[in-house]
C-alpha cells in the first residue's frame, strides 16, 4: 500500500504549497483509518528531501512514492521510494529519512543509541533501509523476474559528520555495505547517488510493480530455509509429530478453493511438538512457492526460533526476521481485497489478544483469519497467562464463521516429548495445582523425570548451575518481583530484581535473547521469555502469589508485583460486576486460572528435570508430600481400579491387560503385551481370551451407557455384521470432534449399495453417539475405506 505517489515535479509543488502533510494525513485516514504519530515531522522531512531532488540532475517525471507499506511485512513503512532508469535498467531506490541531530554507538547488534526523548536503542538507519530492500526482493516475483535493481540508503539531514563518525564504526560494516549513509553535510554525494541510479523516467510503471507485483518467495529464500532445517535437531519430527505434519500438509497443499478462507486448528499440550510441526509446515509451504508466514505473539519466542534456525548466520537471521512475524502486523489486511497472503501458520495461538500495547485492531484471532486464504492455528488453551489472551478454539470457530471461512476438523497432538516424555508428570502438575483432577497411573516419580523441591533458593540455584555444562539450564520465576522497564533491565544495570532467601539476580536483560545467551543462567526469565521454549534443566522460583491454604492451592493476585501487566484489568472487571455473583465468580475464577496456568507453563519447560523453590512454606511442604506419593511403587489408578502384579500364569482367564487408547487403537493390529500399562482382574461375567483388553473411554458422547472416564472391556477381531454394535474405530485423516483423537467409541451403522466388482460397497458409514448432545460422525464415498474397526465394546468394568 502506497500512501502518496507523484512525479518529482508534482512532489516538489506539493512541498512548495505546504500541501504534503495534509495530503499524507488525508490518505492515511482514507486507507488505514488512522494517522501515525510521526506525522509531526513529515513537513520537515519531506521539505528537506525535496531540496535533494531539486539539486539532483534528474528528470521531472521520475516516480516518487512516500510511506510505502511493504505488503509482505504489514507494519513496515518506507519513507521514500524513488523509481527511474539509469538508461539501461529500471531501478528503485529506498531512502530512510531521519531528523536526528544526535546518535551514538550501541552495544546491541545492529542498533544505535539515540538520546532523543529519554533515549532509546533502535535500528541503525542503514540496517532499516536494507531490511526494506530485502523484504521486497524476497517476496516480489515481478521485481525479480523483470531484473529491476533495488538500492537503499539512509539520509540523516540534521546530523553533521563527526570525526570519527560513530554511525560508520566497524561494527556497522555490513550495514554500510548494504546501504549508503548520508549525513547533513553529504548533500552533494546524495544528489550524485540519486543521479547515478534514477536520472530518467522508468520504462515500466515501477511503483505499480513494486506495490502490486505477484508475491512469491524467492528461490534463494526457499533454499536457505531448507538449509536451516537440514540436520537441525531442534526441528526434527518424531512419530506423531510427523503424522500430524503429513496429514496437515496434504490437506493444505491440496486445497484448491481460492474463493473463500479456510481455517485449520492443531491442539496439543506442552511439549507435544506444536512449534516443530509449525516450522516444518512453513518450510514445506515455501518449497511449494506459497506466500506464507510463521506468526507468533510472543517476541521472545520469535527471536528464539530465529536464533535456532539461523545458528548465528546473519543472512539466515534476516530470512527468519522476514518470515517470522508478529500478529500486530496483520490488523488492516484483508485477503478478499488483497489476496497476497496465502497461508499464515500461527503458533502459540492461545496468546493472541484483544488489547495490547500499540495494537490497533480489535481481535488478533479475527485478524489472522481475515488476512489470509488459509490460517493454521497451533494452540493450547491451558497456556493462556494474561488477562487479554483470547486465543481459544471457540474464538477461532466464531471468527471463521464471521468471515465465511470453512472450519476444518481439528487435529490433536497427544504424545509428550518434553519432561522426558512423561505425560504423567504433566497430568500430575494439573492435579497438584488443582487446575483439573487427573488420575496419575504412569508412576513418573520413579526416575522418569527429576523433580526436586528446595527449602532454600540459593541451594536450588547452585544445583541448577551444576547442570549448565551445555548452556541449557535456566532459572525462571513468577511475577512476584518488580519488572522495571527501560534502562533498569539493560545489561550493566546494578539492580538485582529477583531476591529470594540469599539469592539475588536480575531479570533477563532487555533487547537480548536470554534463552540462548551465554550467561543466561545468571539472569531470571519469566513466562513471556520462556513460553514455547524448552531447556534441559529448569529452576522455578514460585513467589508469594501462589500459596497453600486449608487444602487448596490458591492464587494471590494482590501479592504479585505492581508492575505485573498479565492481570491488568481484573480489579476493574470485579468492581463492575459487583451485585452479580455469577460475574464476580467468573472474574475470580479467571484470576485463579491465569496464576495457576502461569506456573504450569513455568514448571513444564524442562526436558530432563525441574527444581522448585516456593516462597510459601506450606506450598513447599504440599509439593513434597505430593512428590512422595508420585514416587510410590504401587499406583492407584482411581478409586475403582487398581493394577495387579503382572500374572505369571493364567493371563486373560484371571487377568486382562490395560492399554492406553492410543496403543489399543494403533494402526498395526493387536498391540504387543510389552505395551500394556498394567493388569486388572477379569470380571466374572467375561470368559477372558487373548482378544480381550481394558482401556479408558474419555468423553460424554456415549453416556449414559459409558460414563466419562470409565474403564471398559473390549474385544479385538470384530467379525460379521457390525450394525448396531458399539465399536472402537480408527479413522485415518479424521478426529473425534469431542476428544480430538484419531480413534472413537461409537455405535456403528452403515449404508451399502451393490457393486459389480466387489458385490457391495459402502455408501456411507455413521458412527453414532448415544448422548443426544453430540453429533454423529458421517463418512461417505471412498473415504469409508479409511475406517478401521479395531475392537468391539464388551462392557463397562468400572
Amino acid at each position: 500500500m502506497i500512501i502518496y505517489q507523484e512525479t518529482k515535479k508534482r512532489f516538489i509543488d506539493d512541498v512548495d504549497h505546504n500541501a504534503i502533510r495534509a495530503r499524507l494525513v488525508e490518505a492515511f485516514r482514507a486507507k488505514t483509518g488512522s494517522v501515525p504519530s510521526d506525522e509531526r515531522v513529515w513537513a520537515e522531512e519531506y521539505s528537506r528531501f525535496s531540496l535533494v531532488l531539486r539539486k539532483a540532475d534528474v528528470e521531472d517525471d521520475i516516480q516518487v512514492a512516500i510511506e510505502y507499506h511493504i505488503s509482505a511485512a504489514g507494519r513496515f513503512r518506507v519513507d521514500v521510494l524513488l523509481a527511474g532508469s539509469d538508461g539501461c535498467t529500471d531501478n528503485g531506490m529506498i531512502i530512510e529519512l531521519k531528523a536526528w541531530d544526535r546518535v551514538d554507538i550501541s552495544d546491541y547488534d545492529g542498533l544505535v543509541y539515540s538520546p532523543i526523548a529519554g533515549g532509546s536503542h533502535t535500528q541503525h538507519p542503514c540496517v532499516q533501509a536494507s531490511k526494506y530492500k530485502g523484504l521486497i526482493l524476497r517476496f516480489n516475483q515481478d521485481v525479480r523476474a523483470k531484473s529491476i535493481s533495488l538500492h537503499s540508503a539512509a539520509y540523516l539531514f540534521n546530523l553533521s559528520r563527526r570525526n570519527p563518525e560513530p554511525l560508520e564504526d566497524v561494527r556497522y560494516h555490513q550495514a554500510l555495505r548494504d546501504s549508503r549513509l548520508f549525513l547533513a553535510n553529504d548533500v552533494d554525494a546524495l544528489c550524485q547517488f540519486v543521479k547515478e541510479i534514477v536520472p530518467k523516467k522508468p520504462t515500466k510503471d515501477l511503483i505499480f510493480l513494486i506495490e502490486n507485483g505477484r508475491m512469491v518467495p524467492a528461490p534463494e529464500l526457499i533454499s536457505r530455509v531448507s538449509s536451516m532445517l537440514e540436520g537441525n535437531e531442534e526441528f526434527e519430527l518424531i512419530d506423531e509429530q510427523n503424522e500430524a505434519f503429513q496429514i496437515i500438509r496434504h490437506q493444505v497443499m491440496n486445497l484448491k478453493d481460492f474463493k473463500r478462507r479456510h481455517v485449520f486448528v492443531v491442539e496439543g499440550g506442552p511439549g507435544t511438538g506444536k512449534s516443530v510441526v509449525a516450522v516444518r509446515l512453513l518450510a514445506e509451504l515455501l518449497k511449494a512457492k506459497r506466500m506464507s508466514f510463521f506468526v507468533a505473539p510472543n517476541r521472545a519466542f520469535r527471536e528464539t526460533v530465529i536464533e535456532f534456525l539461523s545458528k548465528g548466520n546473519r543472512g539466515y537471521r534476516e530470512d527468519g526476521n522476514a518470515l517470522i512475524q508478529s500478529p500486530w502486523r496483520f490488523h488492516n489486511i484483508d485477503y478478499m481485497k488483497d489476496p497476497r497472503n496465502d497461508v499464515l501458520v500461527i503458533d502459540e495461538a492461545h496468546r493472541l489478544k484483544s488489547k495490547a500495547y500499540r495494537y490497533a485492531g480489535k481481535s488478533m484471532v479475527e485478524d489472522m483469519i481475515r488476512a489470509a486464504r488459509i490460517s493454521i492455528f497451533f494452540i493450547d488453551e491451558t497456556q493462556r497467562v494474561s488477562w487479554n489472551d483470547v486465543g481459544s478454539v471457540a474464538a477461532i470457530k466464531k471468527a471463521a464463521n464471521k468471515f465465511g471461512a470453512e472450519y476444518h476438523a481439528p487435529f490433536m497432538l497427544r504424545a509428550q516429548y518434553r519432561c522426558n516424555g512423561s505425560t504423567g508428570y504433566l497430568n500430575w502438575l494439573d492435579d497438584v495445582l488443582q487446575i483439573r483432577a487427573t488420575a496419575n497411573f504412569e508412576n513418573w516419580g520413579d526416575g522418569q523425570y527429576e523433580f526436586r523441591v528446595f527449602d532454600r533458593a540459593e541451594d536450588l540455584y547452585s544445583a541448577l548451575k551444576s547442570k549448565n555444562s551445555n548452556n541449557k539450564a535456566r532459572l525462571i520465576a513468577g511475577y512476584s518481583w518488580a519488572w522495571p522497564s527501560g534502562k533498569g533491565r539493560r545489561r550493566g544495570a546494578s539492580v538485582n530484581h529477583v531476591q529470594a532467601d540469599k539469592l539475588s539476580l536480575p531479570w533477563n536483560y532487555d533487547r537480548e535473547n536470554w534463552a540462548t545467551s551465554s550467561d543466561g543462567i545468571e539472569q531470571v526469565g519469566c513466562v513471556h521469555t520462556s513460553q514455547g521454549i524448552e531447556f534441559d534443566w529448569l529452576g522455578v522460583l514460585v513467589g508469594p502469589d501462589l500459596t497453600f491454604r486449608n487444602g487448596k492451592v490458591v492464587g494471590e493476585p494482590l501479592k504479585r508485583a505492581k508492575t505485573d501487566a498479565s492481570l491488568k484489568g481484573w480489579k476493574k472487571e470485579l468492581a463492575d460486576s459487583r451485585g452479580d455473583p455469577e460475574k464476580m465468580r467468573a472474574v475470580l475464577d479467571k484470576v485463579q486460572s491465569i496464576i495457576k496456568s502461569t506456573y504450569k507453563v513455568l514448571l513444564s519447560r524442562g526436558r530432563k528435570g525441574c527444581y522448585v523453590w516456593c516462597a510459601d512454606k506450606a506450598l513447599r511442604e504440599y509439593l513434597k508430600s505430593r512428590l512422595a506419593l508420585a514416587s510410590q511403587q504401587t499406583v492407584e489408578v482411581n478409586s475403582r481400579l487398581k493394577y495387579l502384579q503382572e500374572p505369571a500364569g493364567k493371563k486373560y482367564a484371571e487377568c486382562l491387560p490395560v492399554y492406553s487408547m492410543e496403543v489399543a487403537a494403533g494402526p498395526f493390529g493387536k498391540p504387543d503385551l510389552s505395551e500394556c500399562i498394567g493388569w486388572v482382574r477379569t470380571p466374572a461375567s467375561i470368559r477372558g481370551s487373548p482378544l480381550h483388553f481394558v482401556a479408558q473411554v474419555i468423553g460424554r458422547s456415549m453416556e449414559p451407557l459409558i460414563p466419562d472416564g470409565s474403564y471398559c472391556v473390549f474385544r479385538f477381531g470384530v467379525v460379521g455384521d457390525r450394525t448396531g454394535r458399539i465399536v472402537l474405530a480408527q479413522i485415518a485423516g479424521y478426529t473425534d470432534p469431542e476428544t480430538g483423537g484419531r480413534y472413537t467409541v461409537k455405535k456403528y451403522r452403515s449404508e451399502k449399495v451393490a457393486d459389480e466388482d466387489q458385490g457391495w460397497r459402502h455408501l456411507s458409514i455413521q458412527l453414532l453417539p448415544l448422548n443426544p448432545e453430540f453429533e454423529p460422525i458421517v463418512i461417505t464415498g471412498s473415504e469409508t475405506d479409511n475406517i478401521n474397526i479395531v475392537a468391539e465394546f464388551v462392557g463397562v468394568l468400572t
